[in-house]
């Protein structure tokens, strides 16, 4: 079987799920795709506040720091295969799999940092603040 084979059968499988949650978006399964995962907002209507971004850097960075172990522990299981054997073959594809997603959990971490460090409490906006004010200046 050709490796193309694979590659489109892979991708028929992610344009397909993603076609039936666009197609019903309240079924279970959809839920369960679409299920949000990490660290949830504490602030007023459900905004984010410099402590959650900061919890949301720190779980980065422990799963940034397990998955580089287990792509270490794929790596060490490779070498105990000859070279270009089933065994070797699939546990470097483990190792560089569990490595992308460690470095992606790293630009995560990095990019929450960023947020937490930078925050600024959201201001609000000016027609809400004109008509939150009593005796508008413009009424005289």
């Amino acid at each position: 079987m050709s490796i193309w084979v694979v590659m489109i059968a892979a991708f028929s499988f992610v344009v397909i799920v993603t076609a039936l949650v666009q197609r019903y978006p309240r079924s279970w399964w959809a839920a369960e795709l679409l299920r949000w995962y990490g660290v949830r907002p504490t602030g007023p209507e459900g905004t984010y506040r410099r402590l959650d971004h900061f919890r949301s850097a720190g779980l980065s960075v422990l799963v940034a720091v397990l998955l580089m172990a287990l792509s270490i522990v794929a790596l060490v299981i490779s070498e105990r295969f000859p070279n270009r054997s089933t065994g070797n073959a699939i546990a470097l594809t483990y190792f560089f799999g569990l490595y992308l997603l460690a470095a992606v959990a790293v630009l995560s971490g990095v990019i929450s940092l960023w947020r937490g460090v930078f925050w600024r409490r959201r201001q609000a906006n000016a027609r809400d603040t004109e008509h939150s004010q009593e005796g508008n200046p413009r009424d005289a």
